[in-house]
């Protein structure tokens, strides 16, 4: 199941994002994705500026030996910096791997740094949030029940019975 997303880049309209910037999106929530290891992005001008090639499109994991759930990408050499609202480039980033489980609507976390990974600046996204629904097919569903082992907490059963402490499983089809 490849996927993509598209997205702008505007900076804030103090200080540009250069050429051969690193940009990191974080895919949230950060549990559920497993990235393919190679991704590929594609960098659209804005007006009559340019943008160039994105050679670099590789997912990371958060921590080392986790889940790859960070998209890293470095943008073109011979990009046109980006500029607040004056300058805003569009990526598209393809050959993604969708959850198996579902997530509730959120943002994504975005970081920009120069290209040796200095001066770095973290954002979350803005505009539409991302979600997806569980897939039908997996055997995801939201269940919830009392717990009623020993030791579950019942231990003042009746209904005139004050203190009582009742756990209760909730497991949820979405993250």
């Amino acid at each position: 199941d490849p996927v993509s997303f598209l997205f702008r880049i505007k900076g804030d309209g103090k200080s540009r994002i250069g050429a051969g910037s690193m940009l990191r999106i974080f895919l949230w929530p950060l549990t559920v994705w497993e990235l393919h290891p190679i991704c590929k992005a594609q960098c659209f001008p804005h007006n009559s500026h340019t943008c160039g090639l994105i050679d670099m499109c590789v997912a990371d994991p958060t921590i080392l030996g986790g889940r790859r759930n960070i998209v890293r990408l470095q943008l073109p050499q011979d990009m046109t910096a980006i500029y607040g609202s004056t300058v805003q480039h569009t990526v598209r980033i393809t050959e993604l791997a969708l959850p198996k489980l579902g997530f509730f609507g959120g943002r994504c976390g975005a970081q920009v740094s120069l290209p040796d990974d200095s001066r770095v600046h973290y954002t979350e996204c803005s505009g539409a949030h991302m979600w997806k629904s569980p897939r039908s097919s997996e055997p995801q569903m939201t269940l919830a029940s009392i717990v009623t082992k020993e030791g579950d907490g019942n231990d003042r059963p009746f209904r005139g019975d004050f203190g009582n402490t009742l756990y209760l499983r909730l497991s949820f089809g979405a993250s």
